[in-house]
């Protein structure tokens, strides 16, 4: 949020700093979402023995893709 504060335009900064804030909202509700879907096309025994660990390989290959992106950022 600080980083979105820094670098936006003094006109735009308070909706980009909101969107920190939306974005986290926005993942909680992806979150639960995927594994309402997932839980409903798996079996109940596949879905609990291996099935809810496909959502973190999920959740860990958005965290790597973040990571590069904020690798790139400059520093202000």
């Amino acid at each position: 949020m600080i980083y979105l504060g820094e670098t936006s335009k003094t006109t735009r900064r308070s909706f980009f700093t909101s969107l920190s804030n939306n974005a986290s909202n926005m993942g909680i509700l992806l979150a639960a979402g995927s594994a309402a879907v997932l839980s409903h096309f798996m079996p109940e025994p596949l879905f609990t023995t291996y099935g809810y660990r496909l959502l973190f390989l999920l959740g860990g290959l958005i965290g790597v893709i973040g990571f590069a992106f904020r690798s790139d950022l400059s520093e202000t």
